[in-house]
């Protein structure tokens, strides 16, 4: 490790750093003063620096002494000191830098005629800014004084202290920071305008291009940072705390301290959005602000422990939401969305990796902010409060946080901290966790009313290992019980006819049950987020051999009728995934008209809920049992809503039927829209698709006849279920990659970004397509970020479910239902 990491015991005490940016060449000079603290006797100094910063001078600042310094691998530069130093030294640096085009280090981004230039730092881009002692343990404090165009905004993580104005120049000079690792230094020059609130002494401002449209988004910053600063009981730091629209980010958010920076789409509203995107936002939001406790204020030592930075801040923004936004349901969308999806990707283990890390290699470092650090890590977070108890857990974090601030840590030292608040050994059941692969199968059998046997095993067979379960269960009678499955099996006591383990789907394993006949009879007396994991276990267990059909059909229509958004989408995800097949096409359609018929007699078109997802669950199953299963019933019922009153009926159902009733639709409304609409909406045609993408981006500048309407994008964002063959996807990366209009690629950035986090389903053509244009998409402009953003999408794909085309076992008996009927 010699040649990879710095000399522990050269430590930067106070950066203080100047740089004068000229915008127009986009280029900037700096001088740097590092002052350093040798705990051991030393005659070099390790530090970083990368392309394309060019040193230019280093000296010893007592003596003015030019001194010299040789390059090394990992971006490391030694300098050869002619005095063996121990104790105070003062490094000064002038050096110059070229300002980037990707999204690393300090880069320019634009947007139209505008141009904002901005640091992203994470994981190792400092260096690519600035000389720096680019590694987390080393933190420091930091002084910053940038000089540039008068009309710019100079925003940073502390506030200004004075602002100089020289001919068409302004220096702007902030107050030093507090102690802080290097990935966390920001800055970001730009034309935005800025919206503000107080939290007590804080001030919380919001710069965008029109701030006026996130008004919400600061609402809820104040709203979450007085949540933290309660529930933590440590005020939150710094003065000040920035929010900041970017046009180009490699990633949704960065929690730098005291500006935390997130991409537009994120941050601005944009027509058309559902719930679920502004859910998203939401979430983004808690999460960075919860880094500054979480990542800023305490620090992992290495990036071996990432899943403390990533995982804690995966977990608080859904323990904050729950608090401040109850309406949400927000614990719900955390098993949907993180625990299952988590579950998907941690198998197979050849696939995985632990959430605690073994990474050496700084170069490594950015493949290990996936899945496994945010939602395993997360969901093993999630896992410990339940076994420890909220209230202990929380009074755990606050000596925590108390204990560790403005230090670095490691997992054991997080262990130990909660292990005082518990009589469990917190070490020795969660590392179990943390420091393997995959996860457990749970296995229940009944051996007679009031004893089940459990038992556990690796649920890959390539896998061994042994897991600490804590296993919490509901009975059929209501009673909560709880049991620690340490070794490979173990029996429970419960009064009771069945029980339904893993309750409220809080731990993260699978469970099988041998028999499953009595808990179905009372299934629909489960709570939501039982029902929820019950049915994902199914899919996974039938997916992987351990189910037979007869088995998963029966268990869907047990739930029939259900009303639960969240429950309807997984079995019709998993259902519809499946209509391409030719043997049991036919089969899956009348399956999915038997599940969504009930929901359809029950709301029809005008039905209401409390749930905030209903009128995106609605329009989903509506626009099924019309494309898919051809339900003549409804298409009847809207047509005659259409006909009554069109202009009471919204466009999404108009457009669902257009292109079965075309002539009468062009009679309702003779404009491009419907037609964009419907295509975007229900068509899977190449060409329609690519005509209607181009219509409603402007593009096609020989359409006269087109207006721009809100409508139009809102099919655009609302098309986000992905099936076998799915044309939209390959259209929008087509015209991504194809096209050399800047705006017209910009807005099919933020639909791949929006469309990237709603894509569930397994598709290899995909897989195949997205590899296959990796190479053009990394030359593409936006260089750095859609890679890793269909690279996501194929993640989603590859945990989705699929029923195998050949799987004559269904065929069968589906067959054999029909015969008897």
């Amino acid at each position: 490790m010699d040649n990879i990491r710095l000399l522990p015991y050269c430590c930067p005490q106070s950066y203080n750093i100047s740089l004068v940016v000229d915008i127009s060449s986009l280029t900037y000079t700096g001088e740097e003063s590092i002052v350093l603290i040798f705990s051991e006797p030393s005659s070099i100094i390790k530090l970083h620096v990368s392309l394309p910063v060019k040193i230019t001078k280093l000296s010893n600042k007592s003596t003015g002494e030019e001194l010299l310094y040789t390059s090394h691998p990992y971006d490391i530069i030694e300098i050869a000191l002619n005095q063996v130093i121990q104790g105070d030294f003062t490094l000064n640096i002038s050096f110059q830098g070229k300002i980037a085009s990707d999204t690393k280090g300090f880069y320019a981004s634009f947007q139209e005629s505008e141009t904002m230039l901005i640091t992203h730092f994470e994981p190792t881009y400092a260096r690519k800014a600035i000389p720096c002692f680019d590694e987390p343990g080393l933190k420091s404090k930091f002084s910053l004084q940038i000089t540039t165009d008068s009309e710019y905004t100079v925003i940073s993580n502390m506030p200004g202290q004075s602002i100089s104005s020289e001919s068409n120049t302004k220096t702007t000079t902030f107050q030093e920071s507090p102690l802080m690792s290097c990935y966390l230094l920001h800055w970001t020059i730009c034309k935005h305008s800025s919206i503000s609130t107080l939290l007590e002494n804080t001030e919380i401002r919001l710069y965008a291009r029109n701030p006026s449209f996130s008004e919400d988004f600061l609402i809820l910053a104040k709203d979450t940072l007085a949540y933290y600063n309660t529930l933590f009981s440590i005020p939150y730091p710094l003065p000040k705390i920035d929010l900041i629209s970017v046009f180009n980010m490699s990633v949704r958010a960065m929690e730098n301290w005291g500006c935390i920076t997130f991409h537009c789409t994120c941050i601005e509203k944009l027509p058309g959005e559902t719930f679920q995107k502004f859910f998203r936002d939401c979430r983004t939001l808690c999460h960075e602000i919860s880094h500054m406790w979480f990542g800023n204020l305490v620090t992992m030592a290495w990036w071996n422990d990432l899943w403390l930075n990533e995982g804690f801040a995966r977990f608080m923004e859904f323990k904050c939401l729950d608090k401040i936004r109850t309406q949400y349901r927000t614990w719900l969308k955390f098993i949907t969305e993180v625990t299952y999806t988590a579950l998907n990707i941690d198998f197979p283990v050849s696939r995985s990796h632990p959430v605690e890390i073994l990474c050496l290699d700084p170069e490594q470092i950015s493949k290990y902010f996936d899945s496994i650090s945010y939602l395993k890590g997360a969901s093993v977070l999630r896992m410990l409060e339940e076994l420890m108890g909220e209230e202990n857990f929380d009074n755990a974090i606050r000596v925590y946080l108390d204990k560790y601030k403005w230090k670095n840590v490691t997992s054991q030292d997080f262990f130990s901290t909660m292990s005082e608040f518990t009589k469990v050994d917190v070490i020795e059941i969660m590392t179990t966790w943390t420091q393997q692969a995959g996860f457990p199968l749970v296995t229940v059998a009944k051996i007679q009313d009031g004893l089940f046997k459990v038992t556990q095993k690796a649920y890959d067979n390539e896998a061994t290992g042994l897991w600490m379960i804590p296993i919490k269960y509901v009975t059929d009678k209501g009673q909560i019980g709880f049991y620690l499955l340490d070794s490979e099996e173990g029996v429970i006591e419960a009064d009771a006819i069945w029980i339904k383990i893993n309750y409220q789907s809080r731990c993260f394993y699978r469970v099988l049950y041998e028999d499953n006949t009595d808990l179905l009879k009372d299934i629909k007396n489960l709570s939501v987020e039982d029902r929820y994991g019950f049915i994902q276990d199914t899919f996974a267990h039938y997916t992987n051999g351990l189910l037979d059909f007869p088995t998963l059909h029966k268990i869907i229509m047990a739930l029939v009728p259900e009303y639960e958004y969240t429950i309807v989408n997984t079995i019709v995800s998993f259902i519809q995934g499946n209509l391409g097949d030719q043997l049991i096409g036919e089969y899956i359609r009348k399956m999915l008209e038997d599940f969504l018929m009930p929901l359809w007699d029950k709301y029809g078109y005008d039905g209401e809920s409390s749930d905030l997802d209903f009128e995106s669950l609605k329009k989903k199953y509506c626009k099924i049992l019309l494309n898919d299963c051809k339900s003549e019933k409804v298409a009847k019922d809207i047509l005659e809503r259409v006909r009554d009153d069109p202009k009471e009926v919204d466009i999404y159902y108009k457009c669902l039927i257009v292109l079965d009733y075309l002539d009468e639709a062009k009679t309702l409304a003779e404009t491009s829209y419907i037609f964009c609409n419907s295509v975007l909406i229900s068509s899977n045609s190449y060409e329609l698709i690519k005509r209607a993408f181009r219509l409603c981006l402007k593009y096609d500048k020989e359409d006269t006849e087109f207006e721009y309407d809100k409508y139009v994008f809102g099919a655009l964002y609302s098309r986000h279920e992905v099936y076998p063959n799915d044309n939209f996807f390959r259209v929008m990366v087509d015209e991504y990659i194809e096209t050399d209009n800047q705006t017209y690629r910009e807005e099919i950035y933020k639909l791949i970004i929006i469309y990237s986090s709603n894509i569930y389903y397994k598709v290899p053509e995909i897989e195949s397509f997205i590899e296959g244009h990796l190479e053009k998409l990394n030359k593409a402009p936006v260089e750095g970020c859609i890679p890793e953003i269909l690279l996501e999408c194929l993640e989603k794909f590859n945990s989705g479910f699929k029923i195998e085309s050949n799987n004559e076992e269904a065929l069968k008996y589906f067959a054999d239902i029909k015969q008897k009927a």
